[in-house]
């Protein structure tokens, strides 16, 4: 169960948002709450987070957030820094390597920081 009522995590997730890419597949999140400013990169980003799907764990050094035009790895978190998501803003959750198969997937993302937080929806890919 999310942790973010289903009314925000439908503005926050499409039900178009998962797509299939030539090297993989993306999550676009758009931007609803409040704007997001990174000020700095934390050592552990590994450990921080955690994606799932079909309640497979995805490998970290598979993804990467991308926001204008900047991506940020687990290897280089710094092109985030300095970098505010506003409202309506749309954040580009990137995995390389398998394509989702066509269907409904689960998928789980789980924030692990000061306070963890856990977001858990269906999607369909096409």
């Amino acid at each position: 169960m999310s942790a973010i009522p289903k009314y925000i995590l439908k503005r926050m997730i499409p039900d178009d948002a998962v797509k299939n890419t030539s090297n993989g597949w993306s999550i676009f999140i758009t931007n609803v709450i409040s704007p997001l400013s990174v000020t700095e990169a934390p050592e552990n980003v590994e450990d921080l987070f955690k994606i799932t799907v079909d309640d497979k764990t995805m490998k970290n050094e598979h993804l990467s957030l991308v926001y204008d035009g900047k991506e940020a790895t687990v290897k280089d978190p710094t092109a985030a820094v300095g970098v505010t998501v506003p409202i309506g803003g749309v954040i580009e959750l990137r995995c390389k390597g398998e394509k989702l198969s066509p269907g409904k997937h689960t998928f789980k993302i789980e924030i692990l920081a000061r306070n963890d937080l856990v977001v858990e929806f269906d999607r369909v890919v096409a």
